[in-house]
Parts: C-alpha cells; structure tokens; sequence
C-alpha cells in the first residue's frame, strides 16, 4: 500500500489498466503504476451518520455496471476506513469500488 501527498486539492481520480491517474489542482496530471492483487482501503470522510453505508464491488465499468454488495455498517463516526481482503484470491483481480447511502 502507499500513500501521495498532493497538498492541495484532488480534483478526480481514474483507474484504467495498471495505472492510477490522478488530477492535482495544482500539480497537474500525476500518473501511478498499480501493484497488482494487494489489499485495497477505502476512507470514507463524508455522509449522513445515523444511515448505513454498502461498499459495493464491479469487476468493470463498462455499461451495464453490475454492482455486489459486499459491507454495510452504520459507522458511529466518520471517517470511517474499510480494507478489502478479498483481493488477493478473487476471481476477478481488477475491483472498482463505491460507496452508497439509501
């Protein structure tokens, strides 16, 4: 796992293929290799506390997206973090992940 500090604003952040595209207010484009089957964390910063969150799993974006469910909680506080460690055996080792609220 790894970490970038962009100092700023993050305006968006695509993956396609092995690598991770990320667009840096004031950086510009930065571009990251991905490492393949490795655990995946997502921190979730923002919502409504008092109503469940799902992670929900695609093994593509392309349409129709088929989301699975895969964790639901009502955390007591935010951020909240979440590790997938599923990656290394899954069937399908490329994940795109959301979050959602009713």
């Amino acid at each position: 796992m790894g970490g970038y500090d962009n100092s700023g604003y993050a305006l968006g952040v695509a993956v396609a293929g092995n690598r991770i595209y990320v667009a840096d207010y004031e950086k510009g484009l930065k571009i990251f290799c991905t490492v393949p089957n490795v655990q995946q964390m997502l921190c979730v910063t923002e919502g409504t506390l008092g109503t469940p969150y799902t992670i929900e799993v695609a093994t593509s974006l392309a349409a129709p997206v088929a989301w699975t469910p895969i964790f639901t909680t009502n955390p007591a506080a935010l951020p909240f973090e979440f590790t997938d460690c599923d990656v290394r055996c899954a069937a399908h080792p490329q994940k795109f992940y959301r979050v959602r609220q009713p």
